[in-house]
């Protein structure tokens, strides 16, 4: 007979039934645990100091291999990571988006009984952005709140030599490119009219802020807007003075309708900044009265897709009766 296991009906090699651990898992018992603080200055706010060790509470020399300390930055900072004291190589990961881990890499070492690794001061650990900007650690998934006494903390990960765990847990799914973990751009967009007093003058100012944990670059800031039946657009437009954040351009999209893209190529938004670009202008080649009917407005990311607003239809844009330009702000939400 061919050998069955209870539940599983029959199994035709019975070797694919033995349990495969895969990386990463757990082994069992824990015998080495993490303590951890944070040593960073009252005044220091661009820099977070953790402090690390490995402790042995058991009766045994035991070994452990590299310890995973997991965290949260704007990848377009290029966050930095820093060892003092004792020096051991480190190595820095994007795990997708704005989540990261830094690996101590201790090859295989030993821990004496009852005793700390590398000693009661732990690693002396810096992490901060390149341009030193505002650093805030208490997002981080290994951050935990313990300040000045070291307690332990389960979520600074150790593992042995051949990458199973043997303390502390992951960041949950920070292998998956689920969305509510690993964060995507998001910002919104608004329009102003620079000149509302110039009726035969379309002089629109933009603004993108950026709501989101990561940064943007190379983005877009769109307007839609039609020119009154039987005129034409000054060509070329539009008239640029100024635009040190970005480059303006204006293309026909179909009948009297025209697209006003503001592509900021070069400036980086980080989160909850803002951006604001205006010093263009659009007239008709008679200089006729310019009717300032903004149609659609959209903010789009570097890989073309919309994170905020709508791109208007031609025929939709023509019969557009919604508000203009003349209104002081206007903001038009995806829906």
């Amino acid at each position: 007979m061919s050998p069955t296991i209870i539940g599983s009906a029959v199994a035709a090699n019975p070797e694919t039934q033995k349990p495969r651990i895969p990386p990463g898992h757990r082994l069992a018992p824990v015998t080495l645990s993490v303590y951890h603080r944070e040593a960073r200055g009252q005044h220091e706010s661009n820099t977070s100091r953790p402090r690390f060790l490995i402790h042995n509470e058991t009766n045994d020399t035991l070994e452990f291999s590299k310890v995973a300390y997991y965290f949260t930055a704007d990848p377009a900072r290029f966050p930095k990571v820093v060892i003092d004291y004792p020096h051991i190589p480190v190595s820095l990961e994007n795990l997708g988006g704005d989540q990261w881990r830094f690996i101590l890499d201790a090859g295989n070492q030993k821990v004496a009984p009852k005793s700390f690794y590398p000693s009661i001061d732990g690693w002396q650990i810096r992490v901060h952005y390149s341009d030193w900007y505002e650093y805030e650690h208490f997002d981080d998934w290994s951050a935990d709140y313990s300040i000045g006494i070291p307690k332990q903390n389960s979520k600074i990960v150790v593992y042995d030599k051949n990458g199973k765990i043997i303390w502390g847990n992951e960041a949950p799914g920070f292998e998956s490119e689920d969305e509510g973990i690993i964060p995507i751009p998001k910002g919104t967009i608004a329009w102003k009219d620079d000149a509302p007093w110039e009726t035969n003058a379309f002089k629109p100012r933009v603004t993108v802020k950026n709501t989101g944990s990561v940064a943007l670059s190379d983005y877009h800031a769109q307007l839609w807007f039609r020119v009154p039946q039987g005129k034409n657009l000054h060509i070329p437009a539009p008239n640029i003075w100024y635009t040190p954040e970005s480059q303006a351009s204006a293309k026909n999209v179909g009948g009297r309708v025209w697209m006003l893209d503001m592509h900021f190529n070069k400036h980086i938004l980080y989160p909850n900044d803002s951006v604001s670009e205006g010093n263009i202008g659009l007239n008709l080649t008679d200089w006729s009265t310019f009717d300032k009917t903004v149609c659609g407005i959209v903010l789009k990311d570097k890989d073309g897709n919309i994170l905020f607003g709508r791109e208007p239809g031609v025929v939709e844009c023509e019969g557009y009766s919604g508000p203009g330009l003349l209104q002081m702000l206007f903001s038009r939400r995806k829906k």
